[in-house]
């Protein structure tokens, strides 16, 4: 009896999760996935079908006094992925466009997580209960609906996770484990409400969609909430910004969990009457919220991925840059990296909460890149930890020179500055591209920088 209730309550398989993440931080805390394409690949289908398979059995066995058909939770769960997969990370990456400029700030972070991709989640795992599930004879009490909900949440998150995963090859086993982990329970949790608010208006003797619209917007700021809280550390260079994740993402999805086991365990064992018949609508008041949110996201998009051009004919240079992220003006000089026998062409500040300049600029003269010395371009006298990498800017090769200087600046210490110095020569000119701030928020910085080195051209001499 113990062993049944054990099993029956979900306890194995927080158990197994527990135990999947303290194996993963014994034998792959500071090991990444390794080997060819093939076995990384591999490593991620195990990393995220694992928590997938755990926490959708988790919700199926809170259903058992008339469990679902297995057939029609693996439905649930195959809709689920294919709703991410064809709906909603293309719309994502093609229409919203969140990969240039989502991870900005904290308020576009903040934001676009919900507004976007929280509304997609939500709304798309709404129309897989909905339509796909409510009108079964199968569907014959409230919590199936959170079960149907969970597993197309799970499935989701588990297409989500595959996609976030493969471009973070600096991540270790651990971190894609716990990444994963948390990433699908949260899902499940939030699709499990939605579920739940779908579902009740089944059994409800006054069935209404302010329900609906209600589980849209609560998946919508809960999948927003749990983005933010995940990917802000990584994204603001905090120190620290694993564990940080971790914890904030591990409380989120645990305190989910628990509201939707709360209202699983309440709602199991009452009786229902299915009223469905009364008609619930077509969803109508929800498409128009849905749509409504995603329109906003859109506003927020075009807000965050402005962009202005500069064209210089002489010397020749064409590249872009967001008003939203950069201000552009004349050059403060003072302790800086940018060379004094360099002309500027272009310089612009930004302030995240810490400070950076980029700067383009300009020297008239044909040299060739073996004979290129870099560090002739540095304004800074005494480099810090200085490293030199080969760099591609607008198709043409370069060197970057990676280092740190000291700052006197105001204070009484002086301040670490962390700095790029691309130099790429041409004909006729050698461009000189300069990223210079802050240790806190320089990950954030540099996309900033990333998106206005991928958008030059070079015009003809």
């Amino acid at each position: 009896m113990r062993t049944r209730s054990f099993i029956a309550t979900g306890w194995m398989h927080i158990a197994a999760q527990a135990a999947l993440l303290a194996i993963l931080y014994a034998v792959g805390r500071d090991r990444s996935l390794v080997g060819s394409e093939l076995v990384r690949h591999f490593g991620l289908l195990v990393l995220v079908g694992l928590p997938s398979a755990i926490w959708s059995g988790f919700f199926y066995v809170q259903d058992r006094r008339r469990p679902e058909p297995s057939r029609y939770v693996v439905a649930a769960f195959l809709g689920g992925m294919a709703a991410a997969a064809v709906f909603a990370l293309p719309i994502e990456r093609d229409i919203f466009r969140t990969s240039e400029w989502l991870y900005r700030s904290t308020a576009s972070l903040a934001l676009g997580a919900a507004l976007i991709r929280g509304t997609l989640a939500s709304f798309l795992v709404y129309l897989i209960v909905r339509y796909a599930f409510y009108p079964s004879r199968e569907f014959d009490e409230p919590v199936d609906g959170m079960v149907y909900g969970a597993c197309a949440g799970s499935g989701f998150a588990a297409v989500a996770s595959l996609t976030y995963l493969t471009g973070r090859a600096d991540f270790t086993v651990f971190a894609i484990g716990y990444t994963a982990s948390t990433q699908i329970l949260t899902y499940a949790s939030v699709g499990a409400l939605v579920g739940y608010l779908v579902g009740r208006t089944k059994f409800d003797r006054t069935p209404s969609q302010r329900t609906h619209v209600v589980g849209l917007v609560l998946g919508a700021a809960l999948t927003g909430l749990y983005h933010a809280a995940a990917e802000l550390p990584l994204t603001t260079g905090a120190p620290d910004a694993l564990w940080r994740s971790f914890g904030l993402t591990l409380a989120i999805s645990i305190a989910v969990l628990g509201a939707a086991t709360f209202v699983m365990r309440r709602q199991r064992g009452r009786r229902a009457i299915d009223v469905s018949a009364v008609a619930t609508g077509r969803g109508a008041y929800v498409w128009g919220f849905a749509l409504a949110l995603l329109a906003a996201g859109a506003g927020l998009a075009y807000l965050e991925s402005r962009v202005v051009t500069v064209t210089r004919a002489a010397p020749p240079i064409t590249f872009r840059y967001s008003p939203a992220a950069l201000s552009p003006g004349p050059l403060v000089r003072g302790a800086s990296a940018v060379s004094p026998l360099v002309p500027t062409l272009w310089s612009a500040t930004g302030d995240d909460g810490s400070p950076f300049t980029i700067t383009v600029g300009a020297r008239q003269e044909t040299v060739a890149l073996a004979a290129l010395d870099a560090l002739a371009y540095v304004g800074t006298p005494a480099p810090l930890d200085l490293s030199l990498h080969p760099v591609r800017v607008g198709g043409r090769p370069g060197v970057r020179a990676r280092y740190a200087y000291l700052d006197a600046g105001p204070g009484a210490l002086p301040e670490v500055v962390w700095t790029y110095t691309d130099v790429v020569p041409g004909a006729g000119y050698t461009f000189v591209f300069t990223l210079e701030g802050r240790p806190t928020g320089f990950a954030r910085q540099e996309r900033v920088y990333r998106r206005l080195l991928d958008s030059v051209t070079w015009s003809p001499s």
